[in-house]
């Protein structure tokens, strides 16, 4: 959906899609429906309403809503965070993550157990349980 600006001036969303005539594209069905709901996807979809970012935040099609002056710091410190972090878990989760709504749970717990068999093997894990007995933050490298 594209940003908008909401009827209180803040950045906001909105499907404009039907305003020109068009029908909704991009994955917005597929997508939206299944993040907030058939029926507030609907909504949405057929009134093109603005949404404000409060409300998207709400709705849970962002996950945070910062002003317009700290967005660029904001993003900066999420990524430098996920930086940070065990970035090959990170990698492995956001794939089981973004694979379970079209998978079973069998198939959820079978990927699981094969990401898990693969970050048994990760330095990273062995820094991560060595930072937790050691009772310090852990210095993860992506392996």
């Amino acid at each position: 959906m594209p940003v908008t600006r909401s009827l209180k001036h803040s950045a906001g969303v909105a499907a404009v899609q039907l305003h020109r005539g068009l029908a909704v594209d991009a994955g917005g069905a597929f997508l939206l429906s299944r993040m907030i709901g058939l029926p507030k996807a609907k909504e949405l979809v057929f009134f093109g309403d603005a949404l404000a970012a409060e409300d998207a935040r709400v709705l849970g099609l962002c996950n945070k809503v910062v002003p317009r002056v700290e967005l660029e710091s904001a993003a900066r410190a999420w990524g430098e965070r996920l930086a940070r972090g065990p970035t090959f878990a990170l990698g492995l989760s956001k794939r089981l993550l973004n694979r379970a709504y079209e998978s079973t749970l069998e198939a959820c717990l079978e990927e699981e157990g094969f990401a898990q068999s693969l970050v048994a093997q990760s330095e990273d894990l062995a820094e991560g349980m060595r930072a937790f007995a050691e009772r310090r933050a852990p210095q993860f490298k992506g392996r």
